[in-house]
């Protein structure tokens, strides 16, 4: 079974975030994403849960130059 740090890489690269990306959108460091990845450290619940909406396709994520990215509700 993957580790969390896998699956978080996994699903990070799917929606085409580099690691500055999807840490500006949770606002951390990239850093901390990386040690997520890396399994170095593991997210508070709450991070956990915004990681998990940003990367399951409950939010609509756009991305315009390199770390610019705005994050919205996905409206059915």
């Amino acid at each position: 079974m993957p580790q969390f740090g896998e699956m978080l890489c996994e699903l990070r690269e799917e929606k085409r975030l580099n690691q500055g990306q999807l840490a500006d959108i949770l606002h951390v460091s990239t850093s901390t994403i990386s040690a997520y990845e890396t399994g170095k450290a593991l997210p508070t619940m709450e991070r956990a849960i915004q990681l998990w909406l940003t990367t399951s396709g409950l939010l609509s994520i756009s991305c315009s130059g390199d770390r610019a990215c705005e994050v919205r509700p996905r409206c059915p």
